[in-house]
């Protein structure tokens, strides 16, 4: 998100002029906590974002399939062939995300830098956690969404959402974490064959997974016993001298950031992998039970995220009680495009 998307911060409550500095802290808080937002956030950058300039929604179209004639007669007409288009539209949610704190000394943060960045990545990794947790359970409602795709006779049913329901495919506290590591790749080798046959690009595939499972693949074929050396056991994945895929060095640290790569698929790591059932509580949009969800597999056409203002920043000084109150908000929306690129991974 660029910084000039910034929607502008109001005024400070309580102050005339910038003679205290209160300008340009209005200025940098914003960019701190729009900088923090971008570090923190992963599934947003990995889904469709549109920005909405007007309105409340956005319309993505529904195509049909171009017809086909094999051997074109003289003195036949062509009907146009396929199915019909249509559109559908997504829409912001009702109300806004907010992030929030008061502080009983705002001089703290003018003459503190150290304090006033903690504030703002706080802030940043508050929005970037309850995006993720949003868009996470809008996957799912996408892996088991219908279809959407349309043929000559309407719904394509090849082109729904698919759930891969598997006991491989739990937690790591047993102890057969390879078996289990392994399940993932097999995952993905299983979801590009899917697409082949239904004639769906494969490329921009993604696997979200949490940290202990990223890992566990991440060390597969690492040694655990001096007869694993002696047999010549080499990693998977960092293999500096075999060049393969992943971080080249085993012993690097791993940021929020780094992922590895499978058969063209970028496995990632996060701890707002969406494993909770709000069928029932939260915003409606986003209502959907992601009990036992061990992975999401996706590409970034599966879910489009749209947005009225990337973020705003508000304080009020409340003379009264001699405390700033600070607010950074996001107007946001998400919504399904296309179900057949989104792939719930859960135990049975």
């Amino acid at each position: 998100m660029a910084l000039d998307n910034v929607t502008p911060v109001s005024p400070n409550a309580g102050f005339v002029g910038g003679s205290n500095g209160q300008d340009l802290l209005l200025a940098t808080w914003a960019g701190e906590v729009l900088n923090a937002y971008d570090r923190y956030n992963v599934f947003e950058s990995l889904v469709t974002s549109r920005s909405i300039e007007s309105g409340r929604s956005i319309e993505f179209p529904v195509t049909g399939r171009v017809g086909v004639v094999e051997a074109w007669e003289a003195g036949v007409a062509l009907e146009g062939g396929g199915a019909p288009t249509g559109k559908f539209s997504i829409e912001l949610d009702e109300r806004p995300v907010a992030a929030h704190f008061e502080l009983d000394n705002i001089e703290q943060l003018v003459s503190q830098f150290e304090y006033r960045s903690e504030m703002a990545r706080q802030c940043g990794q508050a929005l970037a956690r309850t995006r993720d947790t949003q868009l996470g359970h809008l996957l799912v409602k996408a892996a088991g969404t219908a279809a959407r795709q349309l043929d000559e006779s309407g719904i394509d049913t090849s082109y729904a959402g698919q759930v891969v329901d598997s006991a491989d495919y739990a937690g790591l506290s047993s102890g057969n974490s390879e078996e289990k590591a392994l399940a993932f790749l097999q995952a993905i080798e299983g979801e590009l064959v899917r697409r082949q046959e239904i004639d769906v690009d494969t490329s921009d595939l993604h696997l979200i997974v949490n940290p202990a499972d990223f890992h566990a693949i991440r060390r597969l074929g690492v040694a655990d016993s001096a007869s694993d050396i002696a047999s010549g056991q080499m990693p998977l994945f960092g293999n500096q001298f075999m060049g393969t895929s992943g971080n080249p060095d085993m012993l690097a640290g791993l940021t929020i950031r780094d992922s590895l790569s499978y058969m063209g698929a970028k496995i990632i790591a996060t701890n707002n992998l969406p494993t909770t059932d709000r069928s029932s509580s939260g915003d409606a949009n986003y209502r959907v039970d992601a009990s036992n969800t061990t992975g999401l597999l996706f590409s970034p056409d599966a879910v489009a995220s749209v947005k009225k203002m990337d973020l705003a920043m508000d304080t009020f000084r409340d003379v009264r009680r001699n405390t700033e109150f600070v607010v950074a908000q996001m107007f946001c929306g998400a919504g399904v495009l296309r179900p057949e690129l989104a792939v719930q991974v859960k135990s049975a």
